[in-house]
């Protein structure tokens, strides 16, 4: 994946042009909006012509609110935003393929963190099978030439925002955090699911929850709004997969073997070559 920048010039009459928020929103039947207010803003540069450009077709000023509409609802995987050269850059994901994408794999709980370990084999707290998980799908991603960042968190306790910075310190595009579910009062409970928090990675989520239930054979839950620390920067697609369950003593027994491990990561690294 390449990148897309728009440089927007300094308020000459401020000083100052802080970045306040990000609000995305998506119309069934129109392109995709992205708009950003500024404050402190006396002057703004103008609307920009984008006709080269390949994620926005316009970015119109309203006021201190910047528009840019998207050209594809899919298109936009993240920003980040900066100063560089007396300009506010505004820097955007631009997928072009899986060959060379930046993707980071973070494997959930670890180190004095087993994460859930009752009632289950000892020696497979939810932070072994989380790490298998995550290495097939970190193996499966590089065989296809993706770039990938698997954090090693399975003998180091390692903090949501260490995870976080570490996934951004990569340039991540996509940050993929691998998780087992349970129930406390249905060990019949089964399937796959995947969260989200921004619109622009619920497409992500639901191919996500698709392939892991796909390569573990189970159902699939779907795509899930919710928030988590770990889902909610928008520099990339972030998404927190619950692969099955651990309380459900087949799933948890097919999430021990190789075979299965080797589906859902197979299965995961096609549904992002696709995405």
């Amino acid at each position: 994946m390449c990148e897309q920048r728009i440089a927007l010039p300094q308020s000459p009459r401020t000083g100052r042009n802080r970045q306040r928020c990000l609000a995305i929103g998506h119309h069934p039947q129109a392109t995709g909006r992205i708009r950003f207010e500024f404050q402190n803003t006396s002057s703004t540069p103008g609307d920009l012509s984008l006709s080269q450009n390949p994620l926005f077709s316009s970015a119109t000023w309203n006021g201190s609110t910047l528009t840019l509409e998207l050209l594809d609802n899919n298109g936009f995987l993240g920003y980040k935003a900066y100063h560089e050269n007396g300009n506010i850059v505004l820097r955007f994901n631009n997928p072009t393929g899986i060959e060379g994408a930046r993707i980071t794999v973070d494997p959930g709980h670890g180190g004095s963190d087993p994460g859930v370990a009752d009632n289950i084999d000892p020696d497979w707290p939810e932070k072994r099978i989380n790490w298998e998980l995550a290495q097939a799908i970190a193996d499966a991603l590089e065989e296809k030439g993706a770039e990938v960042n698997l954090l090693n968190t399975y003998n180091n306790t390692t903090t949501m925002q260490s995870r976080l910075a570490q996934a951004k310190n990569f340039d991540s595009s996509l940050f993929l955090c691998i998780h087992t579910n349970s129930s406390e009062v249905n060990t019949s409970a089964s399937g796959s699911e995947c969260y989200y928090f921004y619109p622009f990675a619920k497409k992500l989520a639901a191919q996500m929850s698709s392939a892991t239930s796909d390569g573990l054979s189970t159902s699939d839950r779907g795509a899930k709004h919710d928030v988590f620390y770990v889902t909610r920067d928008p520099q990339m697609v972030g998404i927190l997969s619950e692969v099955g369950f651990l309380t459900n003593s087949t799933e948890y027994g097919k999430m021990q073997q190789d075979s299965y491990q080797e589906s859902v990561g197979e299965a995961v690294a096609d549904a992002i070559e696709e995405y």
